[in-house]
């Protein structure tokens, strides 16, 4: 009988993922890889997007991050 993965252990692999993806791009060998990863155990489609989700926050709080307490740029009109 094959070891079962823990739920944190595929969160983990699941964020590896998301940054390979994210670095390499879907290539169709990478893509083809990824999809033999997530068939393996129903887990982890729902862990990989829980992860795009967070990276989708983190993404956009750092935009906002970066935007406080900067001069509003001026637009030419008085």
């Amino acid at each position: 009988m094959e070891k079962q993965d823990t739920a944190t252990e595929i969160d983990a692999e699941a964020a590896r993922w998301l940054l390979r993806l994210d670095r390499h791009g879907r290539t169709p060998e990478l893509e083809a890889e990824f999809e033999a990863w997530q068939s393996g155990d129903p887990r982890r489609r729902g862990a990989f997007l829980r992860a795009e989700a967070a990276w989708a926050v983190m993404d956009r709080a750092a935009w906002g991050a970066g935007t406080e307490g900067r001069a509003r740029p001026a637009t030419g009109l008085t």
